[in-house]
């Protein structure tokens, strides 16, 4: 610890936003670091949770409650990101939200709809095990197409976390008047959707996108804390350091929900 820290104490247990934000390009002269020119991430461009050594500065570490399961913290970052989407939706109450994906991160979404004080939240994905856990999670449908759904308005809100093509281009044809459709799955650089000009002007439709994490690590270890996610629920795996490699497969497989891995 440095000589300089007077916040937290050696032993103590901390979660870590590995969002490393230069503070003095244009982005981040404008509230925007998540955008920032100078990006860097612990885990990502610095070394991170798989080296035997990294270092973060005092202001990325989230100090958790004593008597938590550490592991189970993992949620605090992927749920960061969730937070951060839905700073960029308008959040009304009793809004109907349209969720493509029902995997961690479309299941966070959903959690933090109900909590924004959703009127329903439907699920769609093609993997019958998710559809299976958005149901044990207690959201409004889960369905394979929204084919299945009737919503004679369309949705106030639609979020895509997938990144597929086809749901994309699928969900911006379901957003109703007025209502948002923000691209929070990450896509492939050449992925392409088709949207409707006219329709987005005439009817008033924002669409809008998610970037990691901005100002929202703390907020979403605050809701971990307070038991907004079961982690019974959303860590589905756990797997000792030396099956990195068993586990790195599994997700590319599609199998599962969170995967902690424990050293």
């Amino acid at each position: 610890m440095g000589s300089a820290v007077t916040e937290l104490a050696v032993g103590e247990q901390v979660a870590v936003d590995p969002s490393l934000h230069c503070g003095e390009c244009y982005q981040c002269k404008r509230a925007r670091g998540n955008l920032c020119e100078n990006w860097n991430a612990i885990g990502v461009t610095r070394p991170g949770g798989a080296a035997e050594f990294a270092l973060a500065p005092v202001a990325n570490c989230f100090r958790l409650p004593e008597g938590v399961n550490v592991a189970d913290a993992a949620l605090i970052e992927p749920l960061s990101c969730a937070v951060r989407g839905f700073d960029v939706l308008p959040r009304r109450l009793a809004d109907h939200y349209l969720i493509y994906g029902a995997g961690t991160m479309g299941l966070m979404m959903m959690e933090l709809a109900k909590r924004a004080g959703a009127a329903s939240v439907s699920m769609v994905d093609i993997n019958p095990a998710r559809l299976e856990t958005a149901r044990l999670l207690g959201c409004s449908a889960a369905v394979t197409s929204a084919d299945e759904l009737v919503a004679p308005r369309g949705w106030d809100v639609v979020v895509d976390c997938t990144g597929v093509e086809a749901a994309i281009t699928d969900g911006l044809g379901r957003v109703g008047k007025g209502g948002t459709f923000l691209q929070f799955g990450v896509a492939s650089y050449g992925a392409r959707a088709v949207i409707e000009p006219y329709k987005i002007y005439n009817q008033e439709i924002t669409i809008t996108g998610s970037m990691a994490v901005l100002h929202s690590f703390d907020r979403a270890g605050e809701l971990w804390a307070g038991g907004l996610l079961d982690a019974e629920v959303f860590v589905s795996h756990h797997y000792p350091l030396d099956d990195y490699a068993k586990a790195m497969g599994q997700f590319r497989e599609g199998v599962g929900r969170k995967i902690v891995i424990e050293p």
